[in-house]
């Protein structure tokens, strides 16, 4: 995995347990590389730092790696990652994804009160009966909106908009359907969420970099200027605002400021 590598990593719930899926991302023959080194519970179910960090290290021994050599994490822009960012003595790159879905629901707060009245209409759709009276009028199935991924806003708003005349003929919920100003709104957010929609796939495509990260994230700010303040360069949600501003100058072949060159100094090999 070469002199100096980065950790990638995320977890999630399953039962009991909380699971830590474990990346290494390096440069192999002046290529960007990436091998999966493990997938597995946090010991004795601890969320915290050292349960994270004792993971890492036991991950990597497998490998006969230590974490000396790690000298860069890239995660969640949450709490417990920056703590284990500051242990380490490393930068913490945030998930770009995490960081635009959370600039989204900025965007988005004001439409919250007709988004919770659709979602709810959502919800009373998939109850069996109505969702049987439903189906004899359209194939398409009633989408709610999954509060951990903004972009099923957008699949809730348009699977509404397109199944409106059918969910009129339910008569169960016929009144909660939206009219008038409501409506329009609804037509209105629909259009305006499917930019952010285009931007969120692209932050999840393979082999895109912190430059092109930032090229999206300054072309959003401009048409919804609500989002800056998670998207703008040094955001305060940026862990390593620094070292994020000299891969970004790296990349695009401009000259670092002194403290951005300490700042990725530790990627230089003998």
């Amino acid at each position: 995995m070469g002199e100096v590598f980065g950790l990638i990593f995320d977890g999630w719930p399953h039962a009991s347990l909380h699971y830590v899926v474990i990346f290494a991302v390096y440069e192999l023959e002046d290529k960007r590389s990436q091998a999966l080194l493990g997938v597995s519970p946090l010991d004795e179910g601890s969320q915290d730092v050292d349960a994270h960090i004792r993971l890492m290290s036991n991950v990597l021994s497998v490998y006969n790696e230590t974490m000396e050599i790690v000298c860069f994490l890239v995660a969640d822009n949450c709490t417990t990652n920056k703590s284990i960012a500051l242990k380490l003595g490393v930068p913490l790159v945030g998930c770009a994804s995490h960081r635009f879905n959370l600039a989204a629901n900025k965007f988005y707060a004001e439409f919250e009160p007709i988004l919770e009245d659709v979602n709810s209409l959502m919800s009373q759709l998939r109850q069996p009966n109505n969702h049987a009276e439903l189906t004899k009028h359209t194939e398409l199935r009633p989408v709610k909106c999954n509060v951990t991924c903004w972009s099923s806003t957008l699949a809730m708003v348009e699977c509404y908009l397109r199944i409106r005349a059918e969910i009129k003929k339910v008569e169960a919920v016929e009144e909660l359907v939206s009219t008038g100003s409501r409506h329009r709104k609804l037509v209105a957010l629909g259009e305006h969420l499917k930019k952010p929609n285009s931007i969120s796939k692209r932050l999840q495509r393979e082999g895109i970099d912190l430059a092109q990260v930032r090229v999206l994230f300054d072309s959003v700010k401009v048409e919804y200027p609500v989002m800056s303040d998670y998207l703008k360069a040094g955001a305060k949600i940026v862990n390593s605002p620094v070292f994020e501003a000299a891969v970004v100058k790296k990349i695009d072949g401009q000259v670092l400021a002194i403290a951005e060159k300490k700042a990725q100094r530790q990627f230089e090999t003998s």
